[in-house]
C-alpha cells in the first residue's frame, strides 16, 4: 500500500513537473524567446500522452518555425500525426503549418501537396479547410498561375465553417488577379 501511495506521488509530481515546464514554455513563447520555449516544450514532453503530448509536439515545431529553422519544423511537425491521441484539429493544423514552412522555402509544389492533405482530413474545421485553400492560392498565385489561384480563392465561400476574415482575404486577393488581367488602357 506504501508502494502505490509513493509511485502515485511521483506520478503527480512528475504530471506537476510537465504542466510547470508548459506554462513556463508558454510564457517564454509569448515572451518571443522560442529556442528557450523549445528547450523547456522538449523536457516537459516524456511526461505527457495523448492530446496533451500532441499539442506540445506541435508546439515544438512552432518553436522551430519561429526561428525559421523550417526543416526541423517540419520534422517536428510530421511527428504529430502519428501520435496516440493526437485530434484530427491539431494534425490539420500541423500539416497546414507543414504547408507554411515549405512555402516560406518556396518549395510551393510541396506546400500544395500538404495543404491539400488538410483538406482530406476528417472531421476538419471549416476554418483550417480554408485556411489551407488560402495558402494553395497563394502558392499558384506565386507561380503566375493566376486561374488556378482564382479558382481556390473562389472555393473559400463554398467552405462550411470558413471565417468572414477568410473570406473577405479571399475576395481581395480575386479583385487584385483580376484587375491584372484587364488591359491597360
Amino acid at each position: 500500500m506504501k508502494k502505490m501511495a509513493a509511485i502515485m506521488v511521483a506520478v503527480g509530481l512528475m504530471s506537476g513537473i510537465a504542466f510547470s515546464g508548459i506554462e513556463e514554455a508558454k510564457q517564454l513563447f509569448n515572451e518571443q524567446k522560442y529556442a528557450e520555449a523549445e528547450a523547456e516544450y522538449r523536457k516537459a514532453l516524456p511526461e505527457l500522452t495523448g492530446i496533451k503530448a500532441a499539442t506540445t509536439q506541435f508546439y515544438v515545431g512552432s518553436c522551430l518555425q519561429m526561428q525559421k529553422k523550417y526543416e526541423e519544423a517540419i520534422e517536428e511537425y510530421r511527428k504529430v500525426e502519428k501520435m496516440e491521441g493526437a485530434t484530427p484539429e491539431i494534425i490539420s493544423y500541423a500539416i497546414y503549418r507543414i504547408g507554411v514552412c515549405l512555402q516560406a522555402v518556396k518549395k510551393y509544389d510541396q506546400a500544395i501537396e500538404e495543404y491539400r492533405r488538410v483538406e482530406k482530413i476528417e472531421k476538419v474545421p471549416g476554418y483550417r479547410v480554408a485556411l489551407a485553400a488560402f495558402g494553395i492560392g497563394r502558392c499558384y498565385e506565386i507561380q503566375k498561375k493566376n486561374q488556378e489561384a482564382l479558382a481556390e480563392y473562389r472555393k473559400i465561400e463554398t467552405i462550411p465553417g470558413a471565417p468572414k476574415q477568410q473570406i473577405e482575404q479571399a475576395k481581395v486577393r480575386i479583385t487584385y488577379i483580376e484587375n491584372l488581367a484587364k488591359p491597360k488602357e
